[in-house]
């Protein structure tokens, strides 16, 4: 649900439209502003989808169902649990070919046989524990951005895109407007109570994807 003022002129109502936010000039006055609600851009933002992807991993390796991280289990549980916004936000904002900025990316329909191949081929390798959890990190990424549906927060129907439709932005929505209405939505505080949690498991873990410093008398590679 967007919200639409105008200023200038007197004139002034609300409409309800699938719009990002942005301004623009429509005269000279008046001046048009959309807003997106909290609906429209509650969700995880970056921090968050990192931090619940390295908990998953460090928690799985603790219970001995993951590998324990490593530089390069890190690097790919963080590139994992990006992959659904690195798909759908550049290709619905500046490059229009999907619909909104959670479709094809956010869709079960890519990320359930995504997450199968990637086991596969993680297995094939002999890497099916790293596999295992880039699929977790994968399935991460949906699971706490649809979570607020449960109390009306969001929309969900992108799960099952394009069996369902999803609306979309006529314009690429602002960064800052996102943010600001992130400031509404409880959710949004969520993000840093998990980055502080991921960064207590990342130290416990022996700081994974750090160089490991060396220890006292141990020779050079040199």
């Amino acid at each position: 649900m967007a919200r639409a003022e105008f200023e200038g002129g007197g004139v002034g109502f609300e409409a309800s439209e699938p719009v990002g936010a942005y301004r623009f000039a429509v005269a000279n006055p008046p001046t048009v502003t959309y807003f997106l609600s909290s609906a429209d851009v509650s969700g995880m933002w970056p921090l968050g989808h990192a931090a619940g992807a390295y908990l998953l991993t460090s928690v799985g390796a603790e219970r001995e169902w993951l590998p324990d991280p490593d530089a390069t289990s890190v690097a790919f549980v963080l590139l994992a649990s990006q992959l659904p916004d690195l798909i759908d936000k550049p290709f619905a904002w500046f490059i229009p070919v999907l619909p909104a900025g959670r479709s094809f990316g956010h869709s079960l329909f890519l990320i359930a046989p995504l997450c199968v191949l990637v086991i596969v081929v993680a297995r094939r390798l002999g890497r099916a524990g790293l596999g295992l959890a880039v699929a977790l990190a994968l399935c991460s990424h949906l699971a706490l951005d649809v979570l607020p549906a449960l109390w009306g927060r969001s929309a969900w129907r992108y799960l099952l895109w394009p069996v369902l439709e999803v609306e979309g932005y006529n314009s690429p929505p602002s960064i800052v407007a996102m943010f600001e209405n992130s400031l509404d939505d409880p959710w949004f505080y969520a993000e840093f109570v998990l980055a502080g949690l991921a960064f207590v498991r990342w130290r416990s873990d022996g700081w994974p994807g750090l160089p490991r410093p060396r220890a006292s008398g141990e020779p050079s590679a040199d």
